[in-house]
């Protein structure tokens, strides 16, 4: 007699068992209560995605204004006046 056979007989005895009415239902609400992400990380995250908009809006907004400066109109002796000289081909 294989393995199987003696599976297949204990699989035959066994008695059906019949799960609870609203055994679905009961799931179904577990998944969907496991899945849920609480509101106050929720706003958690809106804020920090709208702080890191902002900071890019400001940045991006400051790079344009300064961009339009002219070379000559940038201190030297600081690293930003040093650096548009430099990248402008003038000697240090």
């Amino acid at each position: 007699m294989k393995p199987e056979d003696n599976l297949s007989k204990l699989l035959k005895q066994w008695r059906g068992i019949q799960p609870a009415a609203d055994f679905e239902a009961k799931v179904w609400a577990r998944i969907r209560a496991a899945e849920e992400v609480p509101s106050f990380f929720r706003q958690q995250i809106l804020a920090a995605a709208a702080s890191i908009i902002l900071a890019l809006g400001i940045g991006l907004g400051a790079g344009i204004l300064r961009g339009g400066q002219a070379v000559e109109d940038v201190r030297l002796g600081t690293i930003s006046g040093d650096y548009a000289k430099l990248v402008q081909g003038g000697a240090r």
